[in-house]
């Protein structure tokens, strides 16, 4: 399996309905998730990231993510 260096990491189509267990993933947080057994996301951020806000909204039947975070780079996902 490959390892990236993320600080913010979403995923989709998760298939993970209310009743199951929260997801996990080394060095980072679940901050937002919107469970759903076929549609469901989740948002990580990397372990120790500063969260102001956190919000789920939804325009034109599609589910927005907003995440107000402290000091995030700029860089891309990185392969290492």
């Amino acid at each position: 399996m490959r390892e990236y260096k993320c600080e913010v990491l979403c995923l989709q189509n998760t298939y993970r309905g209310v009743e199951h267990k929260r997801s996990n993933i080394k060095n980072m947080t679940l901050i937002i998730k919107r469970p759903h057994m076929k549609y469901g996301s989740a948002l990580f951020v990397k372990n120790n990231t500063q969260i102001k806000s956190t919000t789920i909204s939804c325009a034109n039947k599609i589910k927005i993510f907003t995440a107000d975070l402290e000091k995030i780079t700029n860089d891309q996902c990185i392969n290492r």
